[in-house]
């Protein structure tokens, strides 16, 4: 059986970085092969970009990890397949389209807005998870 596709967004590996042991689980499903991580452009730019700013000394780390994340496929939905997306805030658009631009059955979030609109996010074939139900689910 394949491993499931799962789109990680920029807040979960940020708190990953930051030292939650929720999102570092969901990072190491990942680096184990229990998943498949589905990252964006946008999502790597903007971790990325945090990060420089909060945490300069870990920047090495940062690239490394997202250069792993990142083997399998980068996702960049175009501002025509993110509009189709947005029912919420603008913001939400990009990932749910690079979600399901990804052929990713998860979206991992911390993000409230996200985790509201779960039901919406489940008509487009994608199920958003906290990081601590993703891991409980790929232990």
């Amino acid at each position: 059986m394949a491993e499931p596709r799962v789109f990680i967004d920029s807040s979960v590996l940020l708190a990953a970085f930051a030292g939650d042991a929720q999102a570092q689980r969901v990072v190491l499903a990942a680096a184990r092969g229990r998943i498949r991580a589905v990252v964006s452009d946008w999502v790597a730019e903007e971790v990325t970009r945090a990060l420089a700013r909060r945490a300069p000394a870990i920047a090495p780390t940062v690239s490394l990890v997202l250069d792993a994340l990142q083997a399998d496929e980068v996702i960049v939905p175009t501002d025509e397949e993110a509009a189709d997306y947005i029912g919420g805030e603008p913001i939400d658009g990009p990932m749910i389209a690079a979600a399901e631009e990804g052929d990713a059955r998860y979206l991992v979030t911390c993000d409230p807005a996200l985790l509201d609109r779960r039901q919406a996010i489940a008509k487009r074939h994608v199920q958003a998870l906290t990081p601590a139900e993703a891991a409980a689910r790929w232990r």
